[in-house]
């Protein structure tokens, strides 16, 4: 008696469901593996999934900067409900050549008493590395950095902020501030020298806050999977 033969449509299907579900395996591994912060440059900023921001300049300009007094540079926040920070994106107004290639810190910092700033709690701290090349100038363009995720609660102050890390050159980025007419109502500009000690300015960064949001191709390998568990199931 002949064995019921398989039809070939059938063992393609089989054959891209499996195909999908480890591709997908493997792009959700990859995004928990991350470990470092990945930076993007742009002549604009993202628009999708911003969550928090301040948007407008007003011409003045602050330096993150790693030179004889090491200071770090940050913006605080209060997240007006429960959100998860994805990316970070500031507005560059000058670049110095020490900047490209050099490694820096990023923190994420909780602070109980919103103007005690040298209580803040660190929620995350994560490194990364400042692009080498690929620069569409030396100011006036967007740094994104895509972190890993952290969780933040509703109501609650927190502050970004950026350190280059210790070496022998001198990096330096100046961010641009926002104008005195639009104030940001949750927060203001902070900086951290060498010595630890923080002091807070009455002004802003130019920043945005941006939500996770799936990769297109992530989207496009869940749809396929799904319609292909679908067909399945019906020619079943």
């Amino acid at each position: 008696m002949p064995f019921p033969q398989r039809s070939k449509g059938g063992w393609i299907l089989r054959a891209c469901l499996r195909a999908g579900v480890v591709a997908v395996c493997a792009l959700l591994a990859a995004a928990c593996a991350r470990a470092s912060v990945a930076v993007y440059l742009g002549a604009d900023p993202s628009a999708t999934d911003v969550a928090i921001g301040q948007p407008e300049h007003g011409g003045a300009a602050e330096a993150w900067k790693n030179t004889a007094h090491r200071r770090d540079v940050g913006q605080t926040f209060r997240p007006a409900a429960d959100f998860t920070l994805d990316r970070l994106t500031v507005l560059v107004a000058g670049l110095g050549a020490d900047a490209k290639g050099a490694a820096f810190t990023l923190q994420v910092l909780r602070f109980a008493i919103p103007t005690n700033l040298q209580a803040g709690t660190v929620v995350s701290t994560q490194a990364g590395t400042m692009p080498a090349a690929g620069y569409p100038g030396n100011n006036d363009f967007y740094l994104t950095f895509d972190m890993a995720d952290v969780a933040l609660s509703a109501s609650t102050t927190y502050g970004f902020l950026l350190g280059f890390d210790d070496s022998p050159a001198s990096p330096m980025v100046t961010l641009y501030t926002s104008s005195p007419d639009s104030p940001y109502a949750g927060g203001n500009y902070f900086e951290r020298y060498d010595s630890g000690a923080f002091a807070a300015g009455d002004f802003d960064l130019v920043f945005y806050l941006q939500n996770p949001g799936p990769e297109p191709a992530t989207l496009g390998l869940l749809g396929a999977g799904l319609l292909g568990a679908m067909a399945l199931r019906r020619r079943r």
